[in-house]
């Protein structure tokens, strides 16, 4: 249960986006809402194609979604993305298909959080604990049947 009244830090509305790999186009957004507040966890799990790196893609304005919206750190996905893109970075994790499927959640944390200028021990450190202003998304938190 949740007591603050603050404002989400990542927030979804409505989102559709459809993706033409094919001659047929797949939905992979459909009508997704969602919040997550300030220092919350938050995870998506789901089947290969659910649409989870859609939605955190569209989340990061990294693609736009073909109807809907949002907002990550009070920035609007649509029409603020630069600051949508300077406030978020995205861990994407999955299997073979990750650049380092072979680390743990908390050593692909780390990794990342050193490429983007964190000091060593800071990185360390700040994967084991999480920030009031931070959002963190885990898609996949499995290793090696873990």
């Amino acid at each position: 249960m949740r007591c603050s009244a603050s404002a989400p830090a990542a927030r979804a509305r409505r989102l559709l986006r459809r993706l033409a790999p094919t001659e047929r186009p797949v939905v992979a957004l459909d009508g997704v809402d969602l919040r997550v507040h300030p220092g919350e966890f938050f995870g998506l799990v789901g089947p290969n194609g659910a649409g989870k790196t859609t939605l955190l893609k569209c989340l990061s304005a990294l693609i736009l979604p073909d109807a809907g919206g949002g907002a990550v750190n009070g920035h609007d996905i649509l029409t603020r993305r630069g600051e949508v893109r300077a406030t978020t970075t995205l861990v994407k994790g999955g299997g073979w298909t990750s650049n380092f499927w072979f680390l743990s959640l908390r050593e692909n944390l780390e990794v990342y959080a050193r490429r983007c200028g964190l000091p060593r021990d800071l990185a360390r450190s700040g994967s084991t604990r999480r920030s009031s202003s931070s959002t963190w998304s885990v898609t996949s938190a499995r290793r090696n049947g873990t």
